[in-house]
């Protein structure tokens, strides 16, 4: 709503205002010039009426922007609702509550237009009030300027006439100043929200002295590492030390909400730590260029993110590659034959978040985009743990295609993946309470060997 409401409004604040703002003050100063020229006194007394015209401006406005921005916010609030019902559209109907969300939708859609209603009486009344005030000082002057007409004749009749015509001619461009007025307050409103944005300064961004990653050769080593979430005092990490080293497959494995998706996150310093440091070949990530890092890491996730285009640009997202590359990466995915079966093959669009495909072929997407990118550090957070099992086979053979002579972080939901890691890390409120293989994590009868019995050893029993 920000980015498309509010920043229209400035712009036609902006488009509608510059004009007048330049030519109607410019009317103003050569009319009254040309009054002074005919009556002096008259013309001091007509001006009277600018300091009583811009206290009330001055007040209509401040209630004005009040408004706009109430309106702008409501409005925000709207997009966002209607959003969220178009997206879980399906649970609303699966829990028959069609009705209740349209009551809650009538009525944020009601408060907008209350609130819609209060803006567009205020400014309205802006230009009556003025043309009252222009009215009254006319008349006014018709009486004072008729005295000295007919009684005194301080003021020859023609030069009255013309006195009184240049005057009326003159409330016109105060008129379209005050109509200005209306815009610039709302563009007003409008861009506080907008800048209100563009000022946040990033959390995480590039220091003056950072240097490019020029490639990943040892290690990756975590020392001491302790982070804190923003607005919260829990810590998610506590004084985590460990080293992956270049080759190996590390599996992260844990309760929900131990911090193995946190682990993942700060290698690419989608956060940054709080105490300690990560270093990827000696050096320490902050002082590395953010996109140097992420251009060495690849990423596939629980959640496939596909956006509305087609399969080839999908696969080739952020990346130069031709259809021969996009097409090899596609097969090493086990995706090219589905691919194939596409209206259109590669060039098919495939929906918002990839609606045309099912969570096996999505999946199998973003693997093959992972291949094209052939990343030196792969992580992999619980890539096939939604998938039915003929969809979970295809994309464990692509993973496992993925994974060869490359250095892998898995956080761990399926046995297979741990079974072959080279070092399992398990991980409870934050901290690596165990650490090792397979083998000896099971016959040390910690926490690995509880969660192994009770998560995996139904899929230990159904493995040939």
């Amino acid at each position: 709503s920000l980015a498309m409401n509010d920043v229209l409004k400035v712009n036609q604040a902006l488009a509608t205002t510059f004009h007048p703002l330049v030519i109607e003050p410019l009317y103003i100063v050569t009319y009254l010039t040309i009054l002074f020229i005919i009556n002096w006194e008259l013309t001091l007394i007509s001006i009277l009426i600018i300091p009583i015209t811009s206290l009330f401006i001055a007040i209509i406005s401040k209630s004005i922007r009040r408004k706009v921005i109430r309106v702008q916010t409501q409005l925000g609030e709207i997009t966002s609702r209607f959003t969220e019902l178009i997206s879980g559209i399906r649970i609303i109907k699966a829990f028959v509550n069609e009705e209740n969300e349209q009551k809650r939708f009538g009525g944020e859609a009601h408060k907008l237009y209350r609130l819609m209603f209060r803006q567009i009486m205020l400014q309205s009344l802006s230009l009556p009030v003025t043309e009252m005030l222009g009215v009254t000082m006319a008349v006014i002057l018709l009486w004072i300027g008729g005295v000295q007409v007919l009684e005194y004749g301080t003021i020859s009749s023609s030069d009255f006439l013309r006195f009184i015509i240049i005057l009326f001619a003159i409330y016109q461009p105060i008129r379209n100043l005050a109509k200005v007025n209306i815009n610039i307050q709302t563009g007003v409103a409008a861009g506080s929200r907008v800048f209100e944005v563009l000022d946040i300064e990033p959390a995480i961004k590039d220091e003056s002295n950072s240097h490019a990653l020029t490639g990943f050769d040892k290690e990756i080593r975590f020392d001491d590492v302790t982070f804190i979430y923003d607005n919260s005092e829990l810590q998610a990490i506590k004084n985590l030390n460990t080293v992956i080293r270049k080759g190996e497959v590390v599996a992260l494995v844990g309760p929900s909400g131990a911090g193995k998706t946190t682990v993942v996150d700060l290698i690419p310093r989608f956060h940054d730590i709080n105490v300690g440091s990560i270093s990827i070949d000696g050096h320490d990530i902050r002082q590395l260029t953010r996109s140097s890092i992420r251009e060495q890491i690849g990423i596939v996730s629980q959640e496939t993110i596909l956006f509305n285009d087609t399969v080839y640009n999908n696969i080739s997202y952020g990346m130069e590659s031709n259809p021969s590359q996009v097409e090899e990466a596609a097969r090493r995915a086990n995706a090219h034959e589905f691919i194939s079966e596409l209206e259109e093959q590669y060039d098919t669009m495939l929906g918002e978040h990839g609606a045309r495909l099912s969570g096996g072929q999505k999946q199998r997407i973003a693997i093959a985009r992972a291949l094209l990118k052939d990343p030196a550090i792969l992580i992999l957070d619980e890539a096939t743990s939604a998938l039915d099992t003929e969809s979970e086979k295809a994309v464990q053979s692509a993973i496992d295609t993925l994974m060869k002579d490359r250095t892998v972080i898995v956080i761990a939901h399926r046995l297979s993946t741990i079974l072959s890691a080279d070092k399992i890390l398990v991980m409870d409120h934050g901290e690596i309470v165990e650490q090792g293989n397979h083998k000896t994590l099971s016959e040390a009868g910690g926490l690995y060997e509880k969660l192994y019995r009770l998560q995996f050893a139904t899929e230990t029993k159904e493995k040939p």
